[in-house]
């Protein structure tokens, strides 16, 4: 049985690339957030109230668990 060195060089790159696409997607995601999150402070007369702060933080820990997942492959 041969053993194609191409082939799984394909497939490695392949996987290589897949996964740094995601990782650009969630910077963009991360990017969205904080520029919604500025806006909303922006244009908020009153304080702005506990769940928008969760919500926020939920969503970032969100990415960045992706992001971890995406770094480890």
């Amino acid at each position: 049985m041969e053993f194609n060195h191409v082939e799984v060089y394909r497939q490695r790159y392949e996987t290589f690339r897949h996964l740094d696409k995601l990782r650009w997607q969630m910077l963009q995601i991360l990017v969205a957030i904080l520029t919604a999150t500025a806006l909303v402070m922006r244009l908020a007369s009153d304080p702005i109230d506990w769940w928008f702060w969760t919500l926020i933080g939920g969503a970032l820990i969100i990415v960045s668990c992706v992001m971890n997942r995406i770094t480890q492959g």
